[in-house]
């Protein structure tokens, strides 16, 4: 990949100025690494045409928490039937519990790390996609805390150390740049500061740092890059949140917030930093900008430059103090000059000057390093020692001289050293490029304080843990992501013809393509390197198909184990890829494959099989055929499509802005002519994408076509094979013509089981389904059972009810839909049930207890859950056995708000429902 840098760097240095001011940043320089992490700009360029309000030019910077916000109005399935005549379980609905499945030693891309200072067996863990997750065993087993109806993306965690205080918790939002984003694209952006007071096992919106939107002024909280507080005071809580343009200081634990250094207006630093010795001393780093250096603080308040004069610009800085001894810090600094490390030496006044001492110690690691611009800089001190340091940029380093001599900084973590030293690597091998169980792209490491040697770090791959750092190449690392399931993936492929097999096949960002059976107690095993796009599997699974970025695809044979037995490339001679290009097995026959080309067509392969399983990896010729569509339309980018089951083999491709092509009998036969046709174009603006074609199995004509803009009608559907076209989003929309805060459609599905229909819309705050469809008055349902976390693709099976959901945060979710049966219909407010019976519960209305009283046929457990009016379960009882015969339970609801509630009693596929109040 070489995306156009100047072009980009253009679009970029508009959009910052626009928004900050001139910042006056140097031109940055990024280096490529062949096959992983090489694409840097074409993820971030993709992402920001799928979600920019085309009447903006941007992503609305204040969508996270408005959308969220708006989402929480919608009706979930539940609230919908309980306030109705009409049962939850009375159609056919996806299951409210999942499998939830991720890759094999990964976790996924994880941005910050922390130990509690008072138990060395408690790690928290933040990732930019998949929330807090909080380890009491060292790693053994995690717990996510982040809930489900919070935003995911966290980008900085900090520990209140103070005796008493250690329950305190806090963690930031938003990643300002990465490889799923560049300065005009906002996707990631964050919408405040959330707190713990019970050790990180939940979390509060701190209200003082919502994102609220002025004109264009960003708010600091967009992006919290680093939190710190203060050891020393305890007369205040005192947090720091180095945040875009200024650090910013609360005297009362996250309540209110200052500006301490920097400034929100004009020439912003978009970079910060801050740390907090145990001596109190606060350090701090901006990029540039008008206030860009490294700055000391007593007191928070008043601040002094201490910038080296060898230091004259800062694209990003990370400062780290020596618990050893606080007077001694280290700064790891992105800059116009290369990448430089420094050693500062508190030594008396305001550190200033001589009050100061600056040692470069660059020489030993600069040309080591590789940081991606600003993407990955972690920077660690031993606590036994202020020279023994951890530095990482996509690899990891460790100096036990401070960087004195080149001799004693060695190769610990990241890249292999293989791969390092001859780029080459083998395609269906991923481990053979990765540093002995480790992975690259390093952001956080945490030092183990009674035995310095361990070491805990955090990466793209997740979070891992090497009991001796000090042994150099031969560092062995150990991946502690068992149930850590972040990965960010862009998609899911099943078994079409299976019944009951949950085979699986993903490919998740910056993680390769996986394949396994969920279900399993197995994570996905790693098939294809380089970035996991989109992939597919071959009937009864006799070949997969799993591609990385810019079309690499590949035909795959594995064994029961999923290990590969044999792979070639696939990839056509002369394609014209996107980053994420689409890619699909034909529904009746898979030996054909259908691959989309940018701006130019379709290409159709028409025996897969003919092509021979020789381990190769160049792209190849056999039996494919490009079918233009420039004869319709010129300089027009082609998004997404779809093939139909019919024999016509039909496929609608979509195009930015709305452009519909139908292909009818793609592969050409003397019966059967080609037939390629420009169907009526669908009402949105010419910068639209068009993420997602999605055509009824049971009928051709019947196609859905999704926009993922925010501001644009999101769904539209043809039931004439795309003579007309009317929008579905229904209220999905927070305005008519979708303009607002609705989410970012991103998927759709259509599952036919059992007679039944069900639609599954996939969207940047979770799922949502309807079972029917009614032009804008459709009623799209909420599914808490995920939660707010983005959606990228969603595949289901008729054979069986088997629905697969691609996560870009919380893994792959997979079940199974549950039709409507008589066995399986819950009565709403209690009639009658074969084996359970619902009595009124006592009292009605409530102050704060209550006694449920239900009938047991037979022996069996019951379940006791409360929802409030949307749907959202607020109290739930274990779920327990009981024999058969009446039983009384008492129901504790004082924690509950005032207001109206539903009383749910669930036993096996039986759910059975009383209203109830709360009064005070």
């Amino acid at each position: 990949m070489k995306y156009p840098l100047a072009l980009l760097l253009l679009s970029c240095t508009f959009y910052i100025s626009a928004h900050f001011g001139s910042l006056n940043q140097p031109e940055l320089e990024y280096i490529e690494t062949p096959g992983y992490e090489n694409d840097f700009f074409e993820r971030a360029k993709l992402e920001f045409e799928k979600t920019m309000d085309p009447a903006l030019g941007e992503v609305p910077i204040d969508i996270r928490e408005k959308e969220r916000a708006f989402v929480a109005t919608l009706p979930t399935r539940q609230s919908l039937a309980m306030w109705s005549t009409q049962t939850a379980d009375t159609l056919l609905h996806l299951p409210t519990t999942w499998e939830n499945t991720g890759i094999e030693k990964t976790g996924g891309r994880t941005r910050s790390l922390a130990m509690d200072v008072g138990n060395e067996n408690i790690l928290l863990a933040g990732a930019v996609g998949g929330g807090v997750w909080r380890t009491t065993n060292s790693g053994t087993s995690w717990v996510k805390t982040t809930a489900n109806s919070e935003l995911h993306s966290v980008s900085s965690i900090a520990q209140d150390k103070r005796m008493g205080k250690r329950d305190v918790w806090y963690y930031g939002t938003g990643e300002y740049y990465s490889p799923a984003g560049y300065p005009t694209y906002n996707w990631d952006i964050g919408e405040g500061m959330y707190k713990s007071v019970n050790g990180g096992k939940s979390w509060v919106k701190l209200s003082a740092t919502s994102v609220q939107r002025t004109d264009t002024a960003r708010s600091p909280f967009h992006f919290i890059h680093n939190i710190a507080t203060d050891p020393t005071r305890n007369d205040s809580d005192i947090v720091y949140a180095a945040c875009v343009g200024a650090i910013m200081r609360s005297n009362d634990g996250g309540a209110s917030w200052k500006v301490a250094l920097g400034s929100l207006n004009t020439k912003t630093s978009v970079w910060s930093d801050v740390t907090v010795a145990s001596n109190g001393a606060i350090y701090a780093t901006l990029s540039t900008g008008n206030y860009m250096g490294i700055y000391r603080s007593v007191n928070g308040v008043t601040w002094t430059n201490i910038t080296p004069s060898g230091i004259t610009a800062i694209q990003r800085a990370r400062v780290a103090y020596a618990p050893s001894n606080p007077n001694t810090v280290w700064v790891y600094v992105s800059g116009n000059s290369g990448i430089t490390v420094w050693k500062y030496k508190y030594i008396s006044g305001n550190g200033s000057a001589s009050g100061g001492e600056w040692s470069n110690r660059s020489s030993a690691i600069s040309s080591k390093l590789s940081v991606f611009g600003t993407y990955c800089m972690q920077l660690t001190v031993s606590p036994d020692n202020e020279d023994k340091v951890l530095i990482g940029g996509t690899d990891s380093y460790y100096t036990t001289d401070g960087f004195s001599t080149s001799s004693n900084v060695t190769h610990v973590g990241g890249y292999s050293e293989a791969y390092k030293q001859t780029g080459q690597w083998d395609p269906v091998d991923p481990n053979a490029f990765l540093f002995n169980g480790h992975h690259p792209d390093e952001h956080g490491a945490v030092f183990l304080p009674s035995n310095p040697k361990v070491v805990y770090s955090c990466n793209d791959g997740g979070v891992f843990r090497t009991d001796d750092i000090t042994q150099g190449v031969n560092t062995q690392w150990q991946s502690i992501n068992s149930n850590y399931v972040v990965a960010q993936f862009y998609s899911v492929g099943i078994d079409p013809v299976g019944n009951h097999d949950n085979i699986l096949i993903a490919g998740a960002q910056d993680n390769n393509a996986s394949a396994g059976m969920a279900g399993s107690g197995k994570p996905l095993q790693w098939i294809l390197g380089g970035d996991g796009m989109i992939c597919d599997v071959a009937a009864d699974a006799s070949a997969f198909y799993p591609s990385s970025q810019n079309a690499n695809v590949y035909r795959v044979q594995l064994d029961a184990n999923f290990d590969v037995t044999n792979y070639t490339c696939v990839r056509p001679n002369g394609i014209s890829p996107t980053f994420t290009n689409p890619l699909r097995l034909d529904p009746t026959n898979d030996s054909i494959l259908y691959l989309l080309d940018g701006y130019r067509g379709i290409w159709v392969n028409s025996n897969l099989y003919g092509i021979p399983m020789v381990k190769g990896k160049n792209s190849i010729a056999t039996n494919w055929e490009m079918i233009p569509l420039q004869s319709l339309w010129s300089n027009t980018q082609l998004t997404a499509f779809d093939v139909s089951r019919s024999s016509k083999r039909r496929i609608y491709i979509a195009t930015r802005g709305g452009k519909i092509a139908r292909i009818d009998y793609p592969i050409i036969t003397a019966e059967n002519p080609r037939s390629i046709k420009a169907m009526t174009q669908i009402n949105v603006p010419s910068t639209a994408y068009a993420l997602c074609v999605t055509v009824d199995p049971f009928d051709e004509d019947n196609v859905f076509v999704v926009f993922s803009n925010y501001g644009v009608k999101s769904i539209f559907n043809s039931t004439n094979g795309g003579e007309t076209w009317k929008s579905v989003s229904g209220n999905l929309e927070e305005k008519p013509d979708g303009s607002g805060y609705g989410p970012s459609v991103r998927c759709f599905e259509i599952l036919h089981y059992k007679g039944q229909t069900l639609y599954i819309a996939g969207t940047s705050s979770g799922v949502f389904t309807t079972n029917k469809i009614d032009g804008d008055n459709t009623i799209w349902t909420f599914e808490p059972s995920i939660g707010n976390v983005n959606i990228n693709m969603i595949r289901a099976r008729s054979t069986d009810g088997f629905v697969a959901i691609a996560s870009h945060g919380l893994g792959v979710f997979s079940g199974y839909a549950i039709p409507y049966e008589p066995s399986n219909t819950s009565v709403n407010d209690n009639t009658v049930s074969t084996n359970v019976l619902l009595h009124p519960l006592y009292p009605n209305p409530c102050y704060n207890n209550a006694q449920v009283h239900f009938t047991l046929a037979k022996e069996s457990s019951v379940r006791l859950s409360v929802f409030d009016e949307l749907g959202k379960r607020v109290l739930e009882l274990p779920q327990q056995a009981y024999s058969s015969g009446e039983h009384t339970v008492p129901l504790d609801v004082h924690a509950l708000p005032v207001g109206n509630y539903i009383l749910q009693c669930e036993n096996g596929r039986t759910r059975l429902t009383k209203k109830m109040s709360i009064v005070r």
